[in-house]
């Protein structure tokens, strides 16, 4: 008959085999079991980008303010990696508005977002629409539209010429030849993975590729 030191023996390595094969088992899912595209993605000139050009991984982020997860991600989770891994240099997100949609205020929104962002103070409008997604229908958020315009000749070419709205086009174009289920998405190394991330669970994510780049 076993004895109580021999039973709680038995006990502990129950419990560590069973943390290790969780381990594994999460390590293999992120390794092998998340889908991955064909090409490696690029930066293009109008992509919102957190964090600094040399950063070491590179997360392409398929999301738009429209979308409750994409600001729950920016509001909860965000912080954390900044914190972490975008403020050290290990990583930098790349944010792609992707939203098909034929309202205009919608449009016009994005495209002062990506406009704003590479000529101007985009970090205020960031958290304005983060937190006030529904203000972009408003008369008070065209008229602050309006005064970027007025204010920056650069602004108000991007936002009234073509290159805002084209970029967005290729940002559905792209999400839609990649055949991604919706927002948010994250592209990171060529490997997709759908949907809103808990800090953690995103953490080891980050991990895993930026142990790939040393090995």
């Amino acid at each position: 008959m076993l004895n109580k030191k021999k039973i709680f023996y038995i006990l502990i390595l129950t419990v560590s085999i069973t943390i290790l094969a969780i381990v594994v088992v999460k390590t293999f899912f992120i390794k092998d079991k998340v889908r991955q595209i064909d090409n490696e993605l690029s930066q293009r000139d109008l992509d919102i980008v957190f964090g600094e050009d040399t950063a070491l991984v590179p997360v392409f982020l398929y999301a738009n303010y429209g979308c409750p997860y994409c600001r729950k991600f920016f509001s909860e989770v965000y912080p954390a990696i900044e914190k972490e891994y975008i403020d050290s240099g290990k990583v930098k997100i790349i944010l792609r508005l992707t939203f098909k949609t034929a309202n205009q205020d919608l449009i016009t929104a994005m495209k002062a977002s990506v406009c704003v962002n590479k000529f101007g103070n985009y970090e205020y409008l960031h958290q304005l629409i983060l937190s006030q997604s529904n203000i972009v229908y408003t008369a008070d958020f065209h008229d602050m539209i309006d005064d970027f315009i007025d204010k920056d000749i650069q602004v108000a070419e991007c936002i009234l010429g073509g290159a805002a709205y084209d970029y967005l086009k290729q940002n559905i174009e792209e999400f839609e030849a990649l055949k991604l289920k919706g927002v948010p998405t994250f592209i990171i190394d060529r490997k997709v993975y759908y949907g809103f991330k808990e800090y953690d669970l995103l953490k080891k994510i980050l991990n895993y590729h930026l142990t790939q780049i040393n090995n």
